[in-house]
């Protein structure tokens, strides 16, 4: 007789919350720290968004087991750096802004805000029933 599984829901929306958060909490401190806010606000918008984006896919395939939930993760962690880095290169070529604001703030941001993603996923993964291997596949 099969498992039956629960299907839960990525917490999508709390995730969201906790990135829009922190973004704006840390780019508010950055901003104090930095002599060019712009640069700050710029970078932290962009990690922002591409943020939401990386993690919207988590939501999609979450319920479907373990190993759709971590190839949805990484599938949105390669959309998120390409469209971070994407962005930067645009932001020192065509906006000339200082490379070295640029770079050292989405360090700061991106870092912060992937390890809210790791925790939220992570948390996902540990408090659902989820099928793993061989039920994924049966269901």
């Amino acid at each position: 007789m099969p498992q039956q599984h629960t299907q839960a829901a990525f917490p999508l929306w709390r995730t969201m919350a906790m990135l829009s958060c922190a973004t704006a909490v840390l780019a508010g401190v950055l901003t104090l720290l930095a002599a060019q806010p712009h640069v700050v606000w710029t970078v932290a918008a962009i990690v922002w968004l591409s943020s939401l984006i990386g993690v919207a896919p988590v939501a999609w395939f979450g319920p479907r087991g373990v190993m759709a939930t971590l190839y949805a993760y990484f599938g949105g962690a390669a959309v998120r750096i390409v469209l971070c880095l994407a962005a930067v290169v645009l932001l020192i070529k065509i906006g000339a802004m200082p490379a070295g604001a640029v770079v050292m703030t989405l360090m700061v941001l991106y870092l912060a805000l992937l390890a809210i993603e790791v925790w939220q996923v992570l948390h996902f993964i540990r408090t659902n029933d989820l099928p793993t291997g061989k039920e994924a596949r049966a269901s």
